[in-house]
């Protein structure tokens, strides 16, 4: 499996394979989904800014600071919630990523069309906002 890196706006960049078995972000229990199972180890990883996270909790380090925090919770809540999965396949995966970058344009650019769920801070353009993170 890859595994990803978000940077401060949720953009994600591959870091190399994971290897056999090693869920991606978030994915807790490797089930190939992000669910409230999930969101509950992430409740106990949570570490706050600049605490070191414990064993098994690196699963949730999307900015790959050595810590769990808001901006691993924010980029988190993103995938739980479904608002990134643009192919509606119940899953956050590369396709998603190809038809999110297919429509981002940036702030303030109008929305092209079909490009609507790329909005994810509902301000009329596909960006990469930390509003929406």
């Amino acid at each position: 499996m890859v595994r990803y890196t978000y940077d401060a706006y949720g953009l994600p960049t591959v870091i190399g394979d994971g290897g056999p078995g090693l869920p991606p972000f978030g994915d807790a229990d490797g089930d190939g989904d992000i669910d409230l199972a999930d969101f509950a180890a992430f409740q106990v990883c949570y570490s706050g800014p600049g605490v070191p996270y414990g064993p098994g909790c690196g699963i949730f380090d999307a900015d790959l600071d050595g810590d769990v925090d808001g901006h691993d919770l924010r980029v988190f809540l993103v995938l739980l919630d479904g608002r990134a999965d643009f192919d509606h396949d119940l899953d956050i995966d590369a396709d998603d990523w190809t038809l999110f970058a297919a429509c981002l344009a940036g702030p303030g650019v109008p929305l092209a069309g079909g490009c609507e769920p790329g909005d994810l801070d509902t301000d009329g353009d596909v960006d990469l906002s930390p509003r929406w993170l």
